[in-house]
């Protein structure tokens, strides 16, 4: 199983995505919502994930802690 969902500054759920193919996900957020680009800025991702085998995801490794969670700056051309 896995779950991606982005957030907005103000803690909004901007997108979501469930949908793997083969075992690995199978799209990713395009910076929009509703068909509106959103503007340029720092975004938040929470992803969960279980494998075949029932072992949990531990996330990326930043400063040497393991998250599920992160940001990520949107520029726009």
């Amino acid at each position: 199983s896995y779950r991606m969902e982005i957030f907005d500054s103000q803690n909004k759920k901007l997108w979501e995505s469930t949908l793997l193919t083969d075992g690995k996900p199978a799209e990713g957020w395009n910076g929009q919502q509703n068909g509106e680009l959103m503007p340029d800025g720092t975004y938040f991702w929470r992803i969960s994930a279980t494998f075949k085998d029932g072992t949990k995801w531990k996330g990326v490794k930043q400063k040497g802690k393991y998250q599920t969670f992160g940001t990520f700056i949107l520029l726009n051309k």
